[in-house]
């Protein structure tokens, strides 16, 4: 039960990083939507943790 806790904690957690993100997404090729999902987790978790250690990106992203 506690495992689960954990799991969709960190879920809600990586949803939430993605949400808040400003990253623009353009699919170039055919990605199925789970695909798509993960792409955007990856990369909003990634976006989120260089701002947090760099700062913000001199250009849009």
């Amino acid at each position: 039960m506690r495992l689960l806790f954990i799991i969709l904690f960190l879920l809600n957690f990586a949803f939430n990083l993605v949400a808040q993100s400003k990253l623009i997404y353009t699919w170039e090729a055919e990605f199925t939507e789970e695909e798509k999902e993960k792409v955007q987790i990856w990369l909003g978790i990634t976006y989120k943790a260089v701002q947090a250690k760099i700062g913000a990106y001199p250009f849009d992203v």
